[in-house]
């Protein structure tokens, strides 16, 4: 069989199983996507958790996603999330899908996932080849 000309763009997204997350897709730009800069992952969440205690900053933009996991009704969100942004740790309390751009160099987290009263996806993209915090 002839080598797929364009089959290096199609990744195979799979869960592997973290321990204190749960299942868990990792996929990096420099590794899976030839360098470029998109980092994405997710999780499925399904009970109450601190993901990240500690604030931290990147060298690149970051974005967060939260969504619900009804695909019959996509405004679905029965969760409360606590996100804190900047040096001062400003809280953030997201109850509805939501998505949050962390501009390179803005300190992030603590991320606490206070109530998860049905799934929910967390989504990051990181806008780099790697994820690595400062």
């Amino acid at each position: 069989m002839a080598k797929s000309k364009y089959g290096k763009y199609v990744v195979k997204a799979l869960a592997n199983k973290e321990e204190r997350l749960g299942k868990v897709v990792h996929l990096f730009g420099g590794k899976h996507f030839g360098g470029t800069n998109f980092s994405p992952a997710w999780v499925g969440l399904t009970k109450p958790m601190f993901m990240m205690r500690e604030g931290h900053a990147h060298d690149y933009d970051e974005y967060l996603f939260f969504w619900g996991t009804n695909a019959e009704n996509i405004d679905e969100f029965d969760a409360e999330v606590e996100l804190c942004l900047g040096e001062e740790e400003e809280k953030h309390i997201i109850r509805e899908p939501t998505v949050v751009y962390v501009p390179s160099g803005l300190k992030h987290c603590p991320l606490n996932f206070k109530k998860v009263n049905k799934p929910i996806i967390f989504m990051d993209i990181s806008i780099s080849p790697v994820y690595e915090k400062r």
